[in-house]
């Protein structure tokens, strides 16, 4: 930062403030001169002090004084400098003399200073002596009159000391070098000039440098202006273009209020005719059901109601809120209107895979094949990379060979609605990469898609021939994936065998069907676990031991329906509580055959180490493996991951004391929850490994490391994934880590095969496609949806022109009194809700309903226990202000 200089003193006579402008313009009128200084004409003898301070405190510059003072004596008045004449000093002196004598006049009392006003200040001799050149000489003896002495009624002029030795005639032969040759006199005068030389040199020189620091300030303030010149110039521009931008954005926001001004009008007249409706309730339209009641048909058969009992449930709803209505659907209505589902899933298919070929993105093809009683099942569906998933759907197969597999796939695609003819084969270009399970069947069929790939590139690609070859190449990448939950799964099978072997190698029995660690998980499971056999009743005294005991924590996850990682989980849990197990075991009833099994079980040490095994692997194998499948953004974070696993194993199969130091291979995969996982963890740490323990993790480490090898093989170093995941991670963006979207939707169809196993597959893949394709859309949908009608139609109405009719409904509010807001942005977002200042509760935003003209939230939260969810509704106004005020924080 510049400092800036002192502000400059400017020299010259202060402002005599004493008397008032009209005293001052009174002394002057008596002399006869005017406001406007003329001196014309008039010729004064001597001019006196008053008209001098009148002159100072009227014209500020000497050199006007002077003028109008040798004009006023009848002098000439040429131009007077104060460089080159010595008039011009002498009058300064004799004014500035005048000008301080006054004060101090002044101060002694009136008359004197009227006195001091009416002395002599200037005559023609003061001027005279000087303009003929008649120098003063005085002689050393005479006496040097001070300044200020009075002579008569006028003060004396003397010039000073200074003025007297430089106006002196010396002698030009003095020899300045020869003290004994000169006067006293003319030295000491000497010695006084250099002296004097001296000051002024001095002088002269702190001036100079002042006004170098003021060039140097006045520079850098000039670059400075400079500069903020420029930056207002670009936040001028920058100024008008955001001005610009924010009259755009304010006319849009008029826009937007007038259509909303014209909307609430709509919605206000609409409100009004709501008021007059009659207790009647007309679900025709015409000779055919409306959009509202179809969507009614469609929802209660989601909901498990058969065809022919929708129109008494009709009925009975209708009694309880006071209507009634004119028609109700029939059996074959309803079973007619779940064929016009599936074309309306269809339909919704089409358009989202038409968007996807338009785009730039790859897919992913997901597959799998089941059995459900007596069909074979086949089902597709495809990945895109912002994470969704469409369920292109369902297809009955005869046999499970790759070959049908691929045939079905070509007849669900080219059954949508008015799809061309090179379809299919547009959409095999999109499919970059498959998802499917290990099994043979997708193997194969994995390369028959990707052998009628290349097949339909060079015909689908425009100017194939003329591309380049690294372009060809682009076009010709394809990757194999498979679900890693499946690897979880298989090494189940892989970490028991090493168990039963070192069993085998203890207990020296060659012929055991299983551990017995697995036996001991499954018993626990079956007489302990969440859905256990009331065969026992032992479930029921468990929980009331441990509330008596004040044991938490004492679930178990049920054995069937977990396919994955349950008996990793399992074991940890069994390994946590053993000794309540065994306590409980001996307080019950010991008549219990498989409470006396269990607690035998227990109490062996070697089933002990091999729980600790099993748990110690769920802590660091197989819980992170599941949860980089369910969280990781691209399935070729696995490159990664499975290095990492192998070096461990490695270690741990060398030195088995690194197994139990409770290292984990990937710590950023670990869980750290007080409430379950931390605790497990340190049980499991918390026993000190023995001989025994180290060699079986010695035996589980090995056989770990063969079967991560080959489950990982094209992930770790040298396999093509890892190879080259840079080059195909863009283009195989849409691939997911796991394949459970399409297994979820054989559970689906499950579900419907349990509740209603006459139900035929077409209406099951109709039900099934509605749900897992878009769930939050199923009121728009069967709203819009192309219908059959019992009595006429025999076509399905055009698609854009349902939609349209539905957008008229909605704007009728004739379509329901309950409206789904799906498209907010609140709906599917994780959210805290914070309780206290150390208590929170974690969940989601399930939906946002509209009910009359009240909206509300319902909020999904999770509970304690590991399968228990709590739902509540709140006003949605009331969400937004917890989210303002920061009560609810959205998690990212």
């Amino acid at each position: 930062m510049d400092v800036e200089p002192p502000e400059k003193k400017v020299k010259g006579l202060s402002r005599m403030n004493e008397n008032s402008d009209a005293d001052h313009q009174n002394v002057l009128s008596q002399f006869g001169i005017s406001s406007s200084f003329d001196t014309s004409g008039l010729v004064f003898k001597e001019i006196p002090n008053s008209v001098v301070l009148s002159l100072i405190y009227f014209q500020r510059q000497m050199k006007d004084i002077i003028r109008t003072t040798k004009s006023l004596l009848g002098m000439p008045t040429e131009e007077v400098t104060k460089d080159c004449n010595k008039e011009y000093h002498r009058f300064r002196r004799k004014v500035m003399d005048i000008e301080e004598e006054s004060k101090k006049e002044k101060k002694r009392g009136k008359d004197k200073y009227l006195n001091f006003l009416k002395s002599l200040a200037f005559d023609r001799s003061f001027f005279f002596s000087e303009n003929n050149g008649h120098a003063v000489s005085i002689s050393p003896k005479t006496p040097v009159v001070k300044r200020g002495h009075v002579k008569g009624s006028a003060k004396e002029s003397v010039l000073q000391l200074r003025d007297i030795e430089v106006q002196t005639d010396l002698p030009c032969d003095i020899d300045f070098t020869n003290p004994a040759l000169t006067p006293f006199s003319v030295q000491k005068l000497h010695q006084k000039c250099i002296s004097h030389c001296s000051q002024i040199s001095e002088t002269f020189r702190k001036r100079i440098n002042k006004v170098g620091h003021w060039q140097k300030y006045h520079k850098n303030r000039i670059l400075k202006s400079n500069l903020s010149i420029k930056l207002l110039k670009k936040a001028n521009i920058l100024n008008e273009k955001t001005q610009q931008i924010l009259k755009e954005k304010n006319s849009q926001l008029a826009a937007v209020k007038n259509a909303l001004r014209e909307k609430d009008e709509v919605f206000q007249s609409a409100l009004a005719k709501l008021d007059n409706v009659s207790n009647v309730v007309e679900l025709k339209e015409g000779k055919s059901f409306s959009n509202r009641a179809f969507e009614a048909v469609i929802r209660l058969k989601s909901l498990g109601v058969a065809d022919e009992k929708v129109g008494d449930v009709m009925r009975v709803v209708g009694d309880l809120v006071g209507v009634t209505f004119d028609f109700l659907p029939s059996a074959s209505t309803c079973r007619n209107f779940a064929l016009s589902a599936l074309h309306l899933g269809q339909s919704h298919i089409k358009s989202r895979l038409d968007n996807f070929l338009e785009s730039n993105d790859s897919l992913c093809l997901a597959s799998d094949e089941t059995t459900k009683g007596t069909a074979k099942l086949q089902a597709f569906g495809i990945h895109t990379p912002d994470g969704g998933f469409t369920l292109l759907g369902v297809q009955p197969v005869a046999e499970k060979s790759a070959q049908t597999a691929f045939n079905a796939l070509e007849h669900l695609v080219g059954a949508l609605p008015v799809v061309p003819s090179d379809f299919f084969k547009k959409f095999l270009v999109k499919v970059t990469s498959t998802m499917c399970d290990s099994a043979r069947t997708e193997k194969k069929f994995n390369e028959i898609v990707e052998k009628a790939r290349k097949e339909a590139v060079p015909e689908i690609v425009n100017d194939y021939d003329k591309l380049s070859e690294a372009e060809k190449s682009n076009f010709s990448q394809f990757s194999q994936f498979f679900c890693q939950l499946h690897v979880v799964a298989n090494y189940t099978d892989v970490a028991l065998n090493a168990l039963l072997g070192h069993e085998s190698l203890v207990t020296g029995k060659n012929k055991l069907g299983e551990a017995s660690v697995f036996g001991l998980i499954k018993m626990v499971s079956q007489l302990f676990g969440q859905r256990g056999s009331g065969l026992h009743g032992i479930l029921q005294l468990w929980e009331a031991w441990c509330g008596d005991h004040l044991v938490n924590r004492f679930t178990f996850p049920a054995f069937s329906g977990n396919r994955f990682n349950i008996v990793f989980v399992l074991a940890s849990r069994v390994f946590f509580h053993r000794f309540h197990l065994i306590e409980f075991a001996k307080e019950c009833d010991c008549s219990k055959v498989p409470l006396q099994e269990m607690r035998k079980l227990l109490e062996n040490e070697m089933i002990i180490d091999h729980l600790q095994i099993l748990g110690l692997c769920d802590q660091l194998i197989t819980g992170p493996l599941w949860r980089l499948a369910e969280g990781c953004e691209h399935i070729l974070d696995t490159c990664k991951y499975s290095k990492q696993l192998q070096k461990w194993l490695k270690d741990c199969a060398t030195i088995p004391e690194c197994f139990f130091d409770g290292s984990s291979p990937t710590p950023s995969l670990q869980v750290s929850s007080p409430t379950n996982s931390t605790l497990l963890f340190e049980a499991l740490l918390r026993r000190d490994p023995t001989e025994s323990t180290s060699e079986v993790a010695s035996v589980v480490c090995n056989s770990s490391l063969l079967y991560f090898n080959r489950a990982f093989v094209d992930f770790l170093p040298g396999g093509k994934h890892c190879n080259d995941q840079n080059e195909i991670r863009k283009s195989m963006e849409a691939a997911p880590a796991t394949n459970r979207n399409i297994e979820s939707v054989f559970g689906l169809m499950s579900h419907l095969y349990d509740t209603k196993p006459n139900m035929r597959v077409d209406v099951r893949t109709a039900f099934t496609i509605l749900r897992k394709n878009d769930t939050k859309l199923v009121i728009r949908q069967a709203a819009a949806a192309t219908f059959f009608s019992a009595s006429s139609q025999s076509k399905p109405l055009p698609l854009q022109d349902l939609i349209g009719k539905l957008e008229k409904l909605i704007d009728d509010q004739q379509l329901s009194q309950q409206l789904l807001l799906v498209d907010h942005e609140f709906v599917g977002k994780r959210i805290k809700l914070k309780i206290s200042s150390k208590r929170s509760r974690k969940g989601f935003v399930e939906d946002i309903r509209i009910n009359g003209a009240k909206r509300t939230i319902r909020v999904q939260f999770d509970d304690k226990s590991d399968d228990k969810t709590e739902s509540i509704e709140m006003g949605f106004d009331e969400f937004e202000a917890k989210v303002a005020s920061g009560v609810v924080v959205f998690d990212s």
